[in-house]
This record gives structure tokens, C-alpha cells and sequence, in this order.
């Protein structure tokens, strides 16, 4: 069974093609996480803003390697830098502290607030 077998994680800064973010979701990955992948652009933010795009498909491309190591993935475009941008509304609050208080053995539910389905 693999370490993080049963668990959800969530990554920032995940659409990169060079990125920390991708590295780290493919080793969570790895490890049997599921993962809520996020960027606050869906090919990533380029470190060089002058360098030609590359074509690289961004958060879905991160989410099928992690399909391919067998996991789950959820894509978001999301800023987190801000708490203001992040703040989810009371009832995704109330329905996110319900499902903290369940065991680690129940499957991973999909973000209230997103309205978007896991993908397998």
C-alpha cells in the first residue's frame, strides 16, 4: 500500500511544464495521493514572460500523468495568494468541516464549491 494511499492533496502552481508544482503532484502521485491540482492560469505562469509557449497543456497535462500513475485528479483555476480570492462561502465551509471530521478509509469527495466531477 502506498504511503499516502487513501489521502487528498491539493498543489499550487501546478500548469507549469517546468515547475515545482508538477514535480511535487507526480511525486504525491507517486506516493498514492489523489490530487486537486490548481494555477491561476491553466498553462501555468512563465517564469520568462518573453519566452516562446511551448504548447504545453498545462493543468490537464499534469492531471493525466497523474492518471497515469493510477490516481484521481481535479483540476482548478484558483489564486490562492490572496484569502480574499480564496475564502470559500459558508455552506462549501460547513460541508468542508463535516467532511474533515470523517475517517481516512471514506473515498475522497470532490470540492464543494468547484461543481466539477472527479475524473478517473
Amino acid at each position: 500500500m502506498a504511503r499516502l494511499e487513501g489521502k487528498v492533496a491539493m498543489v499550487t502552481g501546478s500548469g507549469g511544464e517546468r515547475g515545482f508544482g508538477r514535480v511535487i503532484a507526480r511525486r504525491l502521485a507517486a506516493e498514492g495521493a489523489d490530487l486537486v491540482l490548481t494555477d491561476v492560469e491553466p498553462t501555468g505562469v512563465r517564469a520568462v514572460p518573453a519566452k516562446a509557449a511551448s504548447g504545453w497543456g498545462g493543468l490537464p497535462a499534469v492531471a493525466a500523468e497523474v492518471k497515469g500513475e493510477g490516481r484521481r485528479a481535479l483540476t482548478a483555476l484558483a489564486d490562492v495568494r490572496s484569502a480574499a480570492r480564496w475564502r470559500p462561502s459558508s455552506s462549501a465551509r460547513s460541508r468542508s468541516s463535516a467532511a474533515s471530521t470523517s475517517s481516512s478509509t471514506t473515498p475522497a469527495r470532490r470540492p464543494a464549491s468547484t461543481g466539477r466531477r472527479w475524473s478517473s
